[in-house]
């Protein structure tokens, strides 16, 4: 037999595999099992179309791959030319973040040091302000904090969406129908606040952004030594293009808080007593053991509801003062 005769075949694409195809695929099944992962445990099983992972060498674009979150570990599984690897890593030192264009990355160690499991694939769409990143942010930090169940996250980022995944607390059990349904309420709203409170946060970094890029579009000197005319234009344009961004996450802000205004309407309806609204909320809640994290939640939160940040710059800080300083003076 010649010097290369034990090497194994080269691999099939996968690239058309979906997720139950590749974990019931023998060279897939046994590598993960050979890495201590067992599916049906995980928190998190995720198809991803075309991840880059680094371990601290030249990253690699595995297409597809699937990720794992299982207890303390995250995993990554992906074809090689020749077998399946599995990279494991404790999620202790795992650090979710987004890039200065927005996708996601999670990193175990120094950004220089390229150990991570970065997300900037086009096809996965995972980037904060998109549904599909909004949905896989929420669902890592949740299994960072170890709030997920086994099984709970499975597919892909658009099944997230389609699914409409979310992390709740669980609702006390009540005897008297009604209440059932005012605390379910109450947990809707919470997460349609989140969510509005999500995208507010999203805005208010790219308009301050904006700010930032105009600043320097319009300033001379900078530490002291004059600004060429091309860096300026440079930022100038920077700040064309960040402004538009912020007008399509603005409406993506209103969709929200319409969305969050209807079902807050919706609890007030189910709800009894003649008090103002925030006190009406806070005094059922706190009687019927409702989460306190999410009672505060919902009353910080609340401010927000009834604003409208408009479709532009000037109308997102102007909107932006006025929540703020009736919140001050303690209205709404």
């Amino acid at each position: 037999m010649g010097l290369f005769g034990n090497k194994k075949p080269k691999l099939p694409s996968y690239a058309g595999a979906g997720l139950d195809a590749l974990l019931q695929d023998p060279e897939w099944a046994y590598a993960i099992s050979q890495a201590g992962i067992d599916a049906k445990r995980c928190e998190i099983v995720l198809r991803l179309a075309d991840p880059t992972v680094g371990t601290g060498g030249v990253p690699e674009n595995p297409s597809p791959a699937i990720l794992f979150g299982q207890g303390n570990t995250l995993a990554l599984a992906f074809p090689a030319e020749r077998e399946i690897r599995v990279i494991k890593r404790d999620k202790s030192r795992a650090q979710l973040q987004t890039q200065r264009s927005g996708w996601f990355q999670i990193l175990f160690g120094p950004a220089n040091s390229l150990d991570g499991f970065m997300f900037w694939g086009s096809q996965d769409n995972l980037k904060l302000g998109t549904p599909e990143g909004d949905k896989f942010g929420s669902a890592m930090s949740a299994f960072l904090k170890g709030q997920l169940k086994p099984q709970q996250v499975v597919g892909t980022p658009q099944a997230l969406v389609s699914a409409g995944f979310s992390v709740a607390p669980p609702v006390p059990a009540f005897e008297d129908p009604e209440d059932a349904l005012r605390a379910k309420m109450v947990y809707s709203v919470h997460g349609a606040l989140e969510e509005m409170m999500n995208r507010y946060s999203q805005c208010f970094e790219k308009a301050e952004a904006v700010e930032k890029a105009y600043g320097m579009a319009n300033t001379a000197y900078v530490n002291g030594v004059r600004q060429h005319e091309l860096s300026q234009a440079s930022f100038r344009g920077l700040g064309v293009r960040s402004e538009r961004e912020l007008e399509g996450m603005l409406a993506g802000l209103r969709e929200a808080t319409v969305a969050a205004q209807n079902q807050w309407r919706d609890l007030l309806f189910l709800l009894p007593g003649t008090e103002h609204d925030i006190m009406r909320v806070s005094t059922w809640c706190l009687s019927h053991g409702i989460d306190s994290e999410v009672v505060g939640s919902l009353l910080g939160n609340s401010m927000f509801v009834h604003a409208d940040f408009g479709l532009t710059r000037d109308s997102f800080w102007a909107e932006n003062e006025r929540v703020i300083a009736a919140a001050q003076s303690g209205g709404q």
